[in-house]
């Protein structure tokens, strides 16, 4: 567990410490970041302080596409569709995705969504690729996994329920593969 210092009313904060891994796991980890909004005095966090998370596993990003984020058409949102303000979501994903791609060997990134109806048949999936390339689901850098979630979120309808499984057993297998391939980046 680490901690970035504290910075004060800045609606784009820039850190100066610098976030380092010096553990090498010899079985597959999760790195889980958060980003909190801590605007008031209390002690601990609390749930409005959150404003997005992101979990990293060799390189992969999911990203949680069900109804209890709100209508992106609402202000209220963390997928608020805001033509010139990145939303909670996009905050997280940059913040957190701009560290983890310093430890990515090739700065490509497969990119998952679930709890959301897809285009054409509008079915409910737990596991869809967010660039709707299902054969080819990998997005260059966090710049591109930026782009395939502003492409991809008009086009859904958020629904449910939360139920990430799929998509942590589809990683699990391609982490297998690959420690098995040796080519795991």
């Amino acid at each position: 567990v680490d901690r970035t210092e504290v910075i004060r009313t800045c609606i784009n904060p820039v850190y100066s410490k610098l976030f380092t891994v010096d553990f090498y796991f010899e079985e597959v980890q999760r790195l889980r970041f958060e980003v909190h909004d801590i605007s008031s005095n209390h002690n601990g966090l609390k749930e409005a302080d959150f404003l997005g998370g992101m979990e990293c596993t060799l390189g992969q990003v999911a990203i949680d596409f069900t109804a209890s984020n709100g209508d992106p058409r609402n202000s209220c949102s963390l997928h608020y569709i805001h033509p010139y303000q990145p939303n909670e979501y996009l905050k997280a994903l940059v913040a957190v995705g701009e560290i983890c791609q310093d430890y990515d060997s090739d700065k490509m990134f497969p990119a998952f969504g679930f709890g959301a109806r897809i285009p054409p048949e509008y079915t409910v999936s737990h596991d869809f690729a967010i660039n709707f390339n299902e054969d080819n689901p990998e997005c260059a850098g966090i710049q591109g996994v930026v782009e395939a979630y502003q492409s991809c979120l008009p086009k859904l309808q958020l629904y449910g329920p939360t139920n990430i499984a799929p998509i942590i057993q589809k990683v699990a297998k391609s982490a297998s593969e690959e420690t098995n391939t040796k080519e795991a980046s």
